[in-house]
This record gives C-alpha cells, structure tokens and sequence, in this order.
C-alpha cells in the first residue's frame, strides 16, 4: 500500500512539470515534431517491461488486437498530445495543466455511456467538487485567456480520456505496460504520418528541390526574419507578405544575408529566372535540401526585444492593434512580460482578414479604443509588422515623423546621437524639419522608400532613420524598419522622460498637406518643360520658409505627384492647382486622378 501511493506520488509529480518542460522547449520544435520524440522514446523504452508482462500471461499480439493499440494511440497520443502541445503553445502552462484535470469528469460520463458503468452521488459530488476547484485556481474572469487555446487543451483533455476509457478492457486482457507501450509506438508512428502533411509549403519545396536548406519560422514579422538571418548567419531570408496591403497582395520580401532588402543586382537575376532567361538545375540524390522548423528563431527574436527594454511598464496601459497580421499573439507577449497592462485589437487573424479595417492603415480605430479605455499610449502595426503608428493619450495620432523627432531628441538628451543626422524621405512633413532645426538636430533627405533610409544610414553611420508611414530604422538595433522595437524604443523615452507622448511630440507641429496625382503624356518631358518648371518656382517663392513644393515621379505608373505643404489648406490647394493648370497649359495632362 505504502509503494502505491509512493508510484502516486511520483507519477503525480512527474506529470505536472510535463507542461513546464514542454512551454520550456515549445518554440524549438513543432508539436508534432515533439510528441514524436517523447512518445517514441517512451514506447521503446518499455518495450522489454511489456514482452515481459506478454510473456507473463502467455499471450500473443494478433492483428485485432494490434488495430485495437493503433486506435488508441491516434486518439490518445497522435491527436490529443499534439492539441495538448498546441495549447500550451497559446496559453500559460499552469492553466494547461489545471484544466487538463477536468479529465475525470469526461471520464466518468464516458464510462457511463460505453462501458455502461454506475455513477454514484459521491462521484458525482465529487466532480462537482473537481469543476468547481478548476474554477476557482484558474478564476477565468481575471485571466485573458486565448480562446484557441483553450479549445485545444479541452479537446486534448476529452480525447484522452476517451483512450482511457477505450483502454480499459485492453488493460485487463494484456495489462497496462503493454496497452501503453503499444499505444506510444502507434501514436508516434501515426504523428509520421501528420508530419507529412505539415510545414510543406510550395516555396519550401522549391528551395530544397534547388538544393537549398529551408528554415521556417512560420508566421512572424518580417524583421525578425532580417534579425535571424544576421544573427545566425544565413546566406538569405524570405517572407511572404502583403505588408500593409489587403492578402491578395501577397508577395514575397527576399533580404541578404546583412537582414537588408535584396541587392537589385541578385532582384535583377531572379526576374530574369521568371522570364525563362535563366535556368537553375534541380538537385538531386544527397544534394536535395532539407525542411527545418526553426520556430525557435522567432522565440529568440522575441528574446532579443525583450532585452532591450530599459524599463518594467507596469502601471501602464497599452493598446496594440496588431492589423489581423504577424503581430497577433508576439506583441501581447512581449509587453505582458514587460509588465503592461495590455489591451489588444486586430488580433483575430483568419487568413484573409489581414489589415481589413485594422492597424496602422486605419489607424482610426485604435483612436477610439485609446480614448474608450483611457489608455497611456497606443501603437498600431501593420501586416508583417516592420512599421508602426502611435496614438498618445489623448487618441491623436502620432505618425513616423514625430517618432523620428521623439526618439532623435531623447537620443541627443542623452549624448548618444554625436554628429549623427536623422535620415528622412523627400515627402516627411515642413513641421519635422523645423521641430529638428530648432532642436540642433541635422538631417538627410532621401528618396521616398526605407530600402534609400537604410542604405542612407549604412553608408554614413547614421543611427535613426525612417519614413513618415512608420518605418523607423534604429541602427544600433535593426537592419530594417521594425514596428516592434520601435513601440519599446517610444515607451523607453516616455519612461525616461517621465512624460506623455502627447508632450513628447508636441514641438512637431505638422504642416497642412496636399498630395493630387496627375496622369500625365510624359513624366520626364513633363518635368522638363519650362512652363512646369517656373510655376514650381513660383510656388516656392511665394511660400518662403512656411511651405513647400514637391513633384516627383511615380515608380509604377504614368504619374506625377504634385504636393504641397503650406501654413493652410487653402494655399495647399490653391498652389498644387497652379501647378497642375501649369501642365495642362503645356499639353502634357491627361487626367487629375
């Protein structure tokens, strides 16, 4: 008796660090992956206890009952050890584990329906006892409980005990070393079969087929894929993404082995693949490439930006708008471990809602979610993440230019920034540059893309850079714009700072602005034409330092685009009208889109 309750005891303890050891090593494998080594393991390892136990009774294994192990092992280990995994994945291992003990309350109503078993009042006084315990350790009305999760340790919970049940009749034949031997070896075997069905995407397959080795980080951010592939040394990195853009859009991002957009030369050579002038021979034999889960990189990632907090944000409240994209369950991770108390929005991604009214292109909704919940501070992404918006306290927007002058002030606060210069496009707002000529702040205008901001910074060892859209560059820390970092880099000044965003920002004061594309016979012939080019300069004179004049070419279109930032709306619309009066007196308009 006293060995008994010994073997409960350990087997008691043993069970209950399962779920502390599987959210410890959950981001280095697949739950497939995992359940397969653990179930492999274990089967093999009880192998010689089970032949014993047959021998024992002088029995042998006939094909029904080797059908009867097959079953059992794919409801007990194949399915629900993989959705236990999965929730563990989602949800805090102590929750997992706590409704993981609801098990004998399925138990018993499966007991009752198949084997036909009695259920006493003590029984049932005693699962009402076990629900209502669950409830209380757990207290559900104050946890933020991912519902996914939760549906899969329930379903993981049912499943397993359906094989306990199941089991029963097994276990008084052959004895329950060998039903449970035989159901890990089946349930391994048959999680074989589940691996081939996962993690073989077209684009994975055509890398091994080229003899290349694919690391996938599934879904995730675009800079943490430019962090992985600096940091651990990888010849490239792909992400597929629509980026700010509906999912119909989706495309794919390729970065160099630095974590920068890809060279225009290597662009250059794989257009040249798509447009059947160049070949790429297949591998073959040994030469074919492998598929590697490598979740663990975007854990590490998440790692990394934890670091580089400064500060615990405790006591405030955060909103994040995570855009139904990369961001949906990585954000709220790092700012609970952080400390905030965190509210989320756009974090119910289905595949195809990703930035459908939500995140930083409707920026609008976070607006109102900060004001409704009287938040500290707000910060919305966009798809894959690389850029990202703020609303201070009061529901304003705070757009990439002041992020620039905010983090670039507090830099030179503190004596990091030196002789360094704020790297901007050619369309950031008249306001930031007079926000950082009044700082003593230098600067350097590029053309309109981060890929222009990032080589900018590269080439002159600029620390900050960005794009008023929300791709910020901080070069100490990223090759490219990362809406992430860039949250923890605004909260550490409001931190440092011990001030709002809103006053943070306040000596940016931005502009009126009108942006008109014109369609035009020719853009260059356009630009060039003397007409065009003395109403621009008429514009420009009759502005002086409170406004200006830009026109430039669109990359992709028959378009010019003819803005104007003035001291009122009305002068911005009445001077990109001269202009565009300037080109249909010239004969180059087409239409005014």
């Amino acid at each position: 008796m006293k060995r008994g309750y010994l073997y409960i005891a350990v087997t008691t303890l043993l069970f209950s660090s399962m779920e502390v050891a599987l959210k410890l090593i959950s981001g280095q494998f697949n739950p497939i992956q995992l359940n397969f080594s653990r179930f492999v393991v274990g089967g093999l390892v009880l192998i010689p206890f089970a032949v014993r136990e047959l021998k024992k009774r002088g029995l042998k294994l006939d094909g029904k009952a080797l059908g009867s192990f097959a079953l059992l092992g794919l409801m007990g280990i194949a399915v629900s050890m993989s959705l236990y995994q999965l929730s563990v994945t989602r949800i805090q291992a102590s929750v997992v584990g706590v409704l993981f003990s609801s098990n004998p309350v399925f138990v018993t109503l499966f007991a009752f329906l198949l084997l036909h078993e009695t259920i006493s009042k003590n029984q049932i006084a005693g699962l009402v006892l076990d629900v209502a315990g669950i409830v209380l350790i757990i207290q559900p009305w104050h946890l933020r409980l991912d519902a996914l999760g939760v549906v899969y340790v329930l379903l993981a919970t049912l499943l397993f005990a359906l094989y306990g049940v199941c089991g029963k009749r097994q276990c008084a034949r052959f004895g329950g070393i060998v039903v449970t031997c035989f159901g890990f070896l089946f349930g391994a075997a048959e999680m074989i079969a589940l691996a081939g069905l996962t993690h073989i995407p077209a684009l994975s397959a055509g890398l091994t087929a080229s003899g290349a080795d694919a690391y996938l980080m599934h879904v995730t951010t675009t800079p943490s894929v430019s962090y992985i592939v600096r940091s651990d040394d990888f010849d490239c990195g792909i992400m597929i993404s629509a980026s700010h853009n509906p999912y119909t859009d989706n495309g794919i991002k390729l970065l160099n082995s630095a974590g920068e957009k890809m060279e225009q030369s290597v662009i250059d050579e794989i257009e040249n693949y798509l447009d059947g002038n160049l070949e790429i021979p297949f591998a073959t034999g040994a030469n074919i490439g492998r598929t590697q889960d490598y979740s663990a990189g975007r854990n590490r990632y998440i790692g990394y930006l934890i670091s580089l907090s400064t500060h615990s944000y405790k006591g405030m409240k955060v909103g994040l708008d995570c855009a139904n994209g990369s961001t949906w369950m990585m954000a709220k991770n790092i700012f609970d471990a952080l400390g905030a108390d965190t509210y989320v929005i756009g974090n119910e991604p289905d595949g195809t809602n990703i930035n459908r009214d939500c995140g930083s292109t409707h920026i609008e909704n976070l607006q109102k979610y900060v004001r409704l919940n009287r938040l500290d501070v707000g910060f919305a992404f966009d798809g894959d993440a690389d850029r990202c918006l703020a609303v201070d306290e009061n529901g304003s927007v705070v757009n990439g230019d002041k992020i620039l002058y905010v983090c670039a002030r507090n830099m030179q606060t503190e004596g990091r920034f030196g002789n360094s210069k704020v790297v901007t496009t050619v369309m950031s707002n008249l306001g930031l540059y007079k926000a950082l000529d009044e700082a003593g702040i230098g600067y350097e205008k590029t053309a309109v893309g981060d890929k222009y901001v990032a080589e900018n910074m590269r080439v002159n060892g600029h620390l900050i850079g960005g794009e008023q859209s929300g791709h910020i560059i901080f070069g100490k820390y990223a090759n490219t714009g990362d809406g992430l970092l860039t949250a923890i880099k605004l909260m550490q000044v409001m931190l440092d700072r011990k001030k709002t965003l809103s006053e943070l920002a306040a000596p940016v004061r931005e502009y009126p602005q009108q942006l008109t594309n014109v369609e035009v016979d020719d853009k260059d012939a356009t630009l060039n034409d003397p007409a065009v080019i003395a109403a621009e300069q008429t514009v420009t004179e009759r502005l002086g330092d409170e406004g200006r004049i830009l026109v430039r070419k669109s990359g992709t279109e028959p378009v010019l685009r003819v803005m104007v930032e003035a001291a009122t709306h009305a002068l911005c619309e009445e001077n990109v009208a001269f202009v565009i009066d300037a080109m249909q007196k010239s004969g180059h308009l087409i239409r005014v889109r």
